[in-house]
């Protein structure tokens, strides 16, 4: 089973897209920033990504890059400005920050409202990984229930492509409960 990522990547921009229309005929236009520390090039280049998806969906991304480096006050009193500001919904910290802070303190930096990344311990949103799997997941349970379908009059071709897919599923990673479950 050929899991296409793209597609599936595509069909979320889609429907973010439809849900950003829908916000900006309430003349709400939906704003996240992006605070990047430094010049890591993967940050560089993942932040880049999540401008390029925004444009995409109509969503507007500002960026914050500090340079080279910013102090813990200077951050603090950002993301408390920034908290504060009704025009932004959303607030990444990009990590990994080159600054000195507690992991456990930069995670509550951000209201849980805001906290897209879902790092504050009180945040009402999916870790962004996390509903990455899920949507993976719904997409094989939706093409192996189609392909079910399409296959249903030769039980013995259904079984076969049932079969196929669980040995798919076993040959992943994935936590004991899950393995013990298909077995």
């Amino acid at each position: 089973m050929r899991i296409d990522g793209k597609l599936i990547a595509a069909n979320i921009k889609k429907k973010l897209k439809r849900q950003t229309v829908s916000l900006k005929a309430k003349n709400i236009i939906p704003h996240l920033t992006v605070i990047l520390i430094g010049n890591d090039p993967g940050s560089l280049a993942y932040v880049h990504q999540k401008q390029k998806a925004g444009e995409e969906i109509g969503v507007k991304v500002s960026v914050i890059n500090f340079q080279s480096s910013v102090s813990q006050k200077k951050l603090l009193n950002l993301v408390k400005q920034l908290n504060n500001d009704p025009s932004v919904h959303g607030i990444i910290i990009q990590r990994p920050t080159p600054i000195e802070i507690e992991k456990e303190e930069l995670d509550k930096l951000v209201v849980p409202e805001k906290d897209i990344d879902s790092f504050h311990p009180d945040s009402p949103f999916i870790p962004p990984i996390a509903l990455a799997v899920i949507k993976i997941l719904e997409w094989v349970y939706k093409s192996v229930k189609n392909t079910s379908e399409v296959l249903r009059s030769d039980s013995s071709e259904v079984k076969e492509f049932n079969k196929d897919y669980i040995n798919w599923l076993k040959g992943k990673k994935r936590s004991r409960k899950l393995s013990q479950k298909w077995e």
